[in-house]
């Protein structure tokens, strides 16, 4: 692997925030079946 994707994938395994960001990003993508939540927002 070249170092960027090291430092990349080091660096998203130690914040947290990156995985909510991705979360919320797939829950765009893909809503789920849930239109309670989507009214929220």
């Amino acid at each position: 692997m070249s170092p960027t994707l090291l430092c990349v994938s080091h660096t998203i395994s130690r914040t947290p925030v990156l995985i909510i960001l991705l979360e919320i990003f797939c829950k765009r993508a893909f809503p789920v079946q849930r239109p309670s939540a989507s009214s929220v927002h």
